[in-house]
């Protein structure tokens, strides 16, 4: 697959590279602190979030559908890994954590569920829609009985 390059997808990309050193750099500084190792985890899926909005952007009919799961899916970890780190933060203390991170992180279960298996049961019907001009090409998908 190729990437597009345009001006979008190249902000994009600085904001990996951003992250990325946000991520290392605060893993580095603690690796053994729990809140280190759950905020870069947190970095880590909003590198993957930005990551597949570049690639959804870059993507030919054929992995679009693919690229926008994991597009509706990635955001649902940061939230949850954000929360997640709401509780341990700025103490580390554990108190009744097991029970609420199987509960933080059940959400994202369903999610993934819903969102990935509603996609492989329906048929994408791709339509073309005509542009003015040669270098802008608009694809719609379209599900049957998603609504």
């Amino acid at each position: 697959m190729e990437i597009l390059f345009d001006k979008i997808n190249i902000i994009l990309i600085i904001t990996v590279f951003l992250n990325l050193i946000l991520g290392l750099l605060i893993y580095s500084r603690g690796r053994d602190r729990k809140i280190n190792i759950v905020y870069s985890l947190n970095v880590v899926t909003i590198i993957v979030w930005i990551l597949a909005m570049i690639f959804y952007r870059s993507a030919n009919a054929e992995n679009n559908l693919f690229w926008c799961i994991i597009l509706y899916i990635s955001p649902t970890f940061i939230a949850s890994s954000f929360l997640y780190f709401t509780y341990i933060f700025p103490f580390q203390i554990n108190k009744t954590l097991f029970f609420k991170k199987w509960l933080i992180f059940l959400g994202n279960i369903i999610i993934v569920v819903l969102i990935g298996g509603c996609a492989t049961i329906q048929q994408p019907i791709v339509k073309k829609l005509p542009s003015e001009s040669p270098d802008v090409s608009k694809t719609i998908e379209m599900y049957e009985g998603l609504i």
